[in-house]
């Protein structure tokens, strides 16, 4: 499945950002880390990563999500991930990425943290 995204607003500084498909290059990244630097210039520094529907992702792909991440702590912000598929959550557990991401079982939760 083709990778494809939605960015949407949720309150305050806070966006939400669902993956879908698969992210496997940063050819197909580059709109979305547009988008998120849009997000960003308009002063919206925190951004929740749905990745429920993301089917599988490389490392071209974990490195555009550690740019957004990047980008985001730049301007005081803060990412936080939910909806990891067991695919996905070894892939970030065996590249100790888990160690840089906050990451989450649900929305309400990730929202909770990136409030505080």
């Amino acid at each position: 499945m083709k990778f494809t995204f939605n960015i949407s607003s949720i309150g305050g500084q806070i966006v939400r950002i669902d993956l879908k498909g698969r992210l496997l290059s940063a050819d197909e990244a580059k709109t979305l880390l547009e988008a998120a630097d849009q997000k960003i210039t308009e002063g919206k520094n925190r951004f929740v990563i749905n990745l429920k529907e993301l089917e599988f992702v490389n490392s071209a792909g974990l490195s555009s999500l550690i740019s957004l991440l990047t980008k985001a702590r730049n301007k005081s912000g803060e990412v936080a991930i939910y909806g990891t598929n067991k695919r996905l959550e070894e892939l970030i557990i065996l590249t100790k990425l888990n160690t840089v991401f906050n990451i989450f079982k649900s929305e309400d939760e990730a929202l909770e943290a990136i409030n505080e």
